[in-house]
């Protein structure tokens, strides 16, 4: 076992519950899976342990994995705090809480919407104005939920997000470029991807190049 991972299974040995059948297999997958995230150990342990209490037994194969934690957190979520969370996972970069709050359709919930995600750490946030950013809590939380979300989510999660971010009195071309691109909007996407050119090139003195 890699240092990583024995640093891994004493955490998880630590946390996973007495009636755990299986133990030290438990840890040594839980140790596996986590790839030294103490997070991921923490929620991959808790729901072994769940597991164990309400009878339930798994085996190889059949193990849990963190995808499978996420997907059981997602729905759960009531659907305006699922639908910002898959928001802010599709993006891949802190957003603007106003943004995410409009692009998610909320206005006076928002604030508790995110406070429940940010409890049961799901998302981060340095602060709750509008100009605040707000991320998922840790990357292994969104790269679970693009790939449950789908493709067909996932663009709309970015054609959702470019939709709002055009309403600017000065958009932002660079970031709307990448958004469009992730929606399959290929039109779109290079209208912002010209502009934004356009604009580097003006503060550098150079010429734009040409986008194909």
């Amino acid at each position: 076992m890699a240092c990583c991972e024995l640093g891994s299974a004493i955490l998880a040995e630590g946390l996973l519950g007495p009636d755990v059948p299986e133990r030290e297999v438990e840890v040594r997958h839980i140790a596996g899976e986590a790839e030294g995230v103490p997070f991921v150990i923490e929620e991959l342990s808790r729901h072994s342990t769940a597991r164990a209490a309400a009878g339930g037994r798994l085996h190889g194969s059949q193990r849990v994995e963190f995808v499978q934690v996420i997907r059981s957190r997602l729905e759960s979520l009531a659907v305006d705090a699922r639908s910002l969370l898959e928001l802010v996972a599709a993006a891949g970069r802190p957003l603007e809480n106003v943004l995410t709050w409009n692009a998610a359709g909320l206005q006076a919930e928002s604030l508790s919407v995110l406070a429940g995600l940010a409890a049961d750490k799901l998302v981060k946030s340095n602060g709750r104005g509008a100009k605040d950013l707000v991320e998922c809590y840790h990357d292994r939380i969104s790269r679970a939920l693009v790939e449950l979300m789908g493709p067909g989510r996932y663009e709309e999660c970015h054609r959702t997000l470019a939709n709002q971010m055009e309403m600017a009195a000065e958009p932002d071309h660079e970031r709307l470029f990448v958004h469009l691109r992730e929606a399959n909007e290929g039109g779109r996407a290079r209208k912002h991807g010209l502009a934004a050119a356009e604009k580097a090139s003006k503060a550098c003195g150079c010429q734009a190049p040409s986008i194909k």
